[in-house]
């Protein structure tokens, strides 16, 4: 049996998906092709899948008819607890425990938020690299908008109170204290959790500029932290929240040509 699927991101396709199923052995090759000059013939990489999850939207918010997008993202089980998410980008990472299902809805300017969630209740949310650990709350239709209200972490004037109180201590030797502001220099930021606090950190600053919070019991003193220290502050957060990053997360990126004969 053969099936083809092109890949969703907003008025562009990224991947066509060529899935060949039916063999003896119950297993699925998996084929991920990516745009050349004038049609899908570059060959990204390659799968043995035991199972495919063909990623489909309940309801399509753009008002197009949610089954002619089925296969806007897809998500192959390979073995054990390994992965592979294809979307606008191929991620391969390891599940918590067993995948059960998964969905992937379109919205009005018709860009996937697909997500998944496996045996234990732990929902992987795919555009964030972000895993909601046992998520049980009943009020949210959708994980995304769950994640956006408890997301944040160090709030500015502007910005939702956080639904965390987040404490931290900066010395091992001192006790932890709670977390009033954050700064980039002079400017008030508005913090929220993030699953690479390196590349957050490099980007608040810039590389150069210097960060620092506000502790609530010193609310005039500014002090200085580095990656280091918001890596230390996430973490902290992330387990408050229930929230971890994709495990083992690794991006696929080299693509191998493929002739028109091949």
């Amino acid at each position: 049996m053969f099936n083809t699927y092109t890949t969703l991101n907003g008025e562009s396709n990224p991947y066509k998906v060529l899935i060949t199923s039916g063999n003896t052995k119950n297993l699925n090759h998996v084929a991920v092709m990516c745009m050349g000059k004038t049609n899908y013939d570059i060959l990204t990489t390659t799968f043995t899948a035991t199972k495919v999850f063909v990623g489909k939207s309940p309801k399509c918010e753009s008002g197009s008819h949610a089954s002619r997008h089925d296969g806007n993202t897809i998500l192959l089980h390979l073995k054990h607890d390994m992965y592979v998410f294809i979307g606008k980008e191929n991620t391969k990472f390891r599940a918590f425990a067993e995948i059960k299902a998964f969905v992937s809805p379109i919205n009005s300017e018709k860009v996937p938020f697909p997500y998944a969630v496996d045996s234990k209740n732990n929902t992987y949310l795919f555009n964030e690299g972000v895993v909601l650990m046992n998520l049980s709350s009943k009020d949210y239709i959708n994980p995304y908008d769950y994640y956006e209200d408890y997301r944040i972490v160090i709030p500015d004037k502007k910005s939702k109170k956080p639904k965390h109180q987040i404490s931290i201590s900066l010395d091992d030797d001192e006790k932890p204290q709670e977390v009033l502001e954050i700064y980039v220099e002079d400017e008030q930021q508005y913090l929220r959790y993030e699953p690479n606090s390196v590349e957050q950190f490099n980007r608040m600053t810039e590389g150069k500029k210097t960060m620092y919070i506000v502790f609530a019991n010193e609310p005039k003193r500014m002090v200085s932290i580095d990656g280091d220290d918001l890596k230390k502050l996430m973490t902290l957060f992330g387990t408050m929240a229930k929230f971890r990053p994709l495990k083992k997360a690794i991006s696929i990126k080299n693509p191998i040509q493929v002739s028109e004969e091949s």
